[in-house]
């Protein structure tokens, strides 16, 4: 890397600057920091072996700076509900940042860190948002400051349940997909943690 890319990096580090190019990510940055975030899911013997895929950086808010989006994966055995297969994004860490803030949220996050977690927010990034996608993603881009997510329907598997074990038919807000690719597109709200499906 040369060395005005890294002077760059290292003003998109201390700075709010309105330039996106200036402050893209670089690839292999972003790839690094989804593995970290999902080393530090709490795993157990029903929801384990947590990965990211599909990994992609974009501005979603014009702030100049890029988020990251990825679909964070589990493998599950026995479990009752959908298994992870989320849609996420993880933000840049904005001087008095509402999600550490302890006025807010009674107490000082950061100092009860697990090292793990302590692990992301040092790359200056943290989870801003997390939401189920019912079928095997295919495609994960962003356009015109939206989300766009492909997939296949997947109705019956571990990520879209349709019987519980009994053979019970399980009650869902909204029933899997059909078999076939789907489009979906999401809006993002910066710091408030909510990806929210757009419906034409």
């Amino acid at each position: 890397m040369g060395s005005a890319r890294r002077l760059e990096q290292m003003i998109c580090a201390a700075l709010w600057l309105p330039m996106a190019v200036v402050c893209a990510i670089e690839p292999d940055r972003a790839e690094r920091i989804v593995r970290l975030e999902a080393e530090r899911q709490p795993g157990d013997d029903i929801r384990f072996d947590y990965r990211g895929s599909h990994v992609v950086a974009g501005d979603l808010d014009g702030d100049g700076h890029d988020e990251i989006v990825f679909l964070l994966r589990a493998t599950c055995i026995g479990s009752t509900s959908d298994c992870t297969n989320d849609l996420s994004v993880l933000s840049r860490i904005r001087p008095a940042d509402p999600r550490f803030s302890e006025e807010r949220i009674g107490y000082d996050l950061v100092a009860v860190m697990d090292p793990w977690t302590r692990a992301v927010y040092d790359t200056g990034y943290f989870g801003d948002g997390r939401v189920h996608i019912p079928g095997e993603v295919k495609r994960i881009g962003i356009e015109q400051g939206g989300i766009v997510v492909e997939f296949e329907g997947a109705a019956g598997t571990p990520i879209c349940k349709s019987h519980h074990a009994d053979g019970r038919p399980i009650m869902r807000e909204e029933p899997c997909p059909p078999d076939g690719l789907h489009r979906w597109t999401f809006a993002w709200r910066p710091q408030a943690r909510l990806l929210e499906r757009v419906k034409k």
